[in-house]
């Protein structure tokens, strides 16, 4: 959202006139400590002010979520899905953390203290968010296996709030 800017909102607002653009962004969390452990920083305050302007200017927009993530609670985890609906996002969306091979969080996995799971048969309310075959993170020094299932509830929760803006 850092690079959003009043022009491009105005390109976004000038189509919006006979089509429909939606915006997507992906926060991922609003915690420092998460970001940091991800190595995603994002500036709140420019997010909520992004997020006032395409309110304003009554542009849709969806916002990505990660559950799972190093330092991660069940309650930073509600944090942020609040934060996405305080700030009147439209659609809220969050999947689990899955580690990729090759990528900085993953050479990290084992300092971070995360485990990691394929089997998404034991991931039960929230098989559709598994990918099959992709290892997801499942807990942490953080979170339990039960809270990580707790989150992907919630994860499954935002389809109820995402219906009403349709």
């Amino acid at each position: 959202m850092e690079m959003v800017s009043a022009e491009f909102l105005d390109v976004v607002e000038e189509i919006n006139r006979n089509g429909k653009a939606v915006l997507e962004f992906g926060l991922q969390t609003v915690h420092r400590e998460e970001m940091k452990a991800i190595q995603r920083p994002n500036n709140l305050k420019k997010a909520r002010i992004v997020l006032a302007e395409t309110k304003r200017r009554k542009i849709e927009t969806d916002v990505s979520l990660i559950f799972g993530l190093p330092r991660q609670t069940v309650a930073s985890f509600e944090e942020s899905i609040n934060f996405c609906k305080e700030q009147g996002v439209d659609r809220i969306h969050a999947f689990p953390l899955m580690l990729l091979r090759g990528t900085a969080l993953h050479e990290q996995k084992d300092d971070l203290g995360l485990k990691e799971s394929t089997d998404s048969k034991t991931f039960p309310g929230i098989e559709d968010r598994a990918q099959i075959d992709i290892p997801h993170v499942v807990s942490s020094p953080t979170f339990s296996f039960d809270e990580w299932l707790d989150m992907g509830r919630m994860a499954e929760d935002l389809k109820s709030y995402n219906a009403k803006s349709i």
